[in-house]
């Protein structure tokens, strides 16, 4: 299905598929039917990595608020972006996911653009780490 979506947007190949996860570190209790923690181990056997990015949910309506407990995760296919994450692919690869997935919808001076901005300027790569518990 992600092959055929990159295909559709008139790509040749899946370069990453990206999640938001609850981080077993700060979920809250109750929100999920799975445990925090087993939901990450199983993402972690199917191949994906931490993306370490700034992330914030943002509020899906003026009734909700914005969801700080999630992280980010990254399965990557493309071999050149596995040895280099840009920073500035991960904000698009993160907008994109708000847009598409969340209907975002936020201006140039929004406060989390701004700092996934701010980060990507002084993070030229963005560190994948293991989503192991230790890690």
């Amino acid at each position: 299905m992600a092959a055929g979506d990159a295909r559709a947007a008139g790509h040749d190949h899946l370069n990453a598929i990206l999640i938001e996860v609850s981080d077993p570190r700060h979920a809250s209790a109750g929100r999920d039917a799975i445990d925090a923690a087993a939901r990450v181990m199983m993402w972690r056997h199917w191949g994906y990595q931490r993306l370490v990015f700034p992330y914030r949910q943002p509020a899906l309506s003026p009734a909700q608020s914005p969801v700080d407990d999630l992280l980010l995760a990254v399965k990557v296919f493309d071999d050149d972006l596995r040895a280099r994450f840009p920073s500035t692919f991960a904000q698009q690869l993160v907008m994109d996911y708000l847009v598409w997935a969340n209907r975002f919808v936020a201006s140039v001076d929004d406060p989390y653009i701004l700092e996934m901005s701010a980060f990507a300027a002084a993070h030229p790569v963005v560190e994948l780490k293991s989503l192991a518990p230790d890690s």
